[in-house]
């Protein structure tokens, strides 16, 4: 198993440097499909014992990348010059500054370490794996007591290790087939009630046009029947004659103090005009009567009960006949 450190600028797009314990470039990139396959570029040259980057504080993908690695993180104290990072990355065959960037942030992270790492490097009766080891250890922030003691462990530890962590990968696994399944149903069951709340939507548009349609057709018998009344009333005015002034009664027009008969025939006059008189009173009560039932039936033109069109009807067929 090979040990690196991977330097990381991220962004839209990721500039990723790799190199070895001993500070050696390995690799570089850079990607636009980010996150995961910055990260599977990082699986495939080793096991990160350290990752970096130029600027403090750290971005947040910069962190997650080392969470994902369980190692450390490296933070410069100040962000890395420009200046300082092109003397770092020339010659080295950059393609673009994320790749600069990131080769820059690694080569930082190995100098920080760098004494250490030859000191453990220079350590007799050890081989290359182990010394690489121990400087894994020492990277991810083991002291050297500790980094020993780690490396005389028997060697059927990591692979229990890896049965416990294959374990867990399975209950994962699993909780996440079960999530998976649970939101599919949930899923089906919106889909449902989105169905419903389409048709309940429908339903209710067809009422309101049926309202709207409603309150129109009101709307214009209202206003025809304004105009019927109307027309109504102003042929209820033309029917009216007009009024005469009555003449004056005999009595009344009979000088001061003249007897009522003086003769028998100013007795026949007087018959006469009383006749001519009742005969008026009778006829001006027959109009009086007539205009009573005239206005009443102007009252009534707001009745439901009132048939308006057989009046105008019958009004109309008098006319002709007339």
């Amino acid at each position: 198993m090979q040990y690196i450190i991977a330097g990381i600028d991220p962004g839209n797009t990721y500039g990723i440097a790799i190199l070895s314990l001993s500070g050696r470039k390995l690799s570089l990139h850079s990607t636009d499909a980010g996150f995961s396959e910055a990260v599977r570029i990082i699986e495939r040259h080793g096991t990160p014992s350290l990752v970096a980057c130029d600027v403090s504080p750290a971005p947040e993908a910069a962190q997650k990348i080392a969470s994902y690695f369980s190692c450390r993180l490296f933070v410069p104290n100040r962000g890395i010059m420009e200046e300082e990072k092109r003397i770092v990355a020339s010659g080295v065959g950059t393609k673009n500054n994320h790749e600069r960037d990131a080769y820059s942030s690694a080569v930082f992270a190995f100098r920080a370490h760098a004494n250490k790492l030859r000191q453990i490097a220079a350590f007799p009766d050890l081989s290359e794996g182990e010394k690489e080891r121990l400087q894994h250890l020492m990277l991810k922030g083991y002291r050297i007591k500790d980094a020993f003691l780690e490396l005389r462990e028997p060697e059927e530890k990591p692979e229990k290790k890896e049965h416990k962590r294959t374990e867990a990968q399975k209950v994962s696994i699993d909780d996440l087939k079960a999530r998976v399944s649970f939101l599919a149903r949930e899923n089906a069951n919106l889909k449902l009630m989105m169905g419903k709340l389409e048709n309940e939507r429908a339903q209710l548009q067809d009422r309101i046009r049926l309202l709207e349609n409603g309150a129109r057709q009101s709307l214009l018998h209202d206003s025809e029947l304004r105009k019927l009344r109307f027309r109504l009333q102003q042929a209820l005015q033309r029917l009216q004659p007009g009024r005469k002034p009555a003449e004056g009664s005999a009595l009344s027009s009979a000088p001061a103090g003249a007897p009522a008969f003086d003769s028998p025939a100013g007795s026949s006059k007087s018959s006469g005009r009383k006749a001519a008189a009742v005969a008026t009173q009778k006829k001006e009560e027959g109009k009086a009567e007539r205009l009573h039932r005239e206005n009443d039936d102007l009252n009534r033109l707001g009745s439901p009960n009132v048939d308006l069109e057989k009046m105008v009807t019958d009004y109309r067929r008098g006319r002709k006949q007339a």
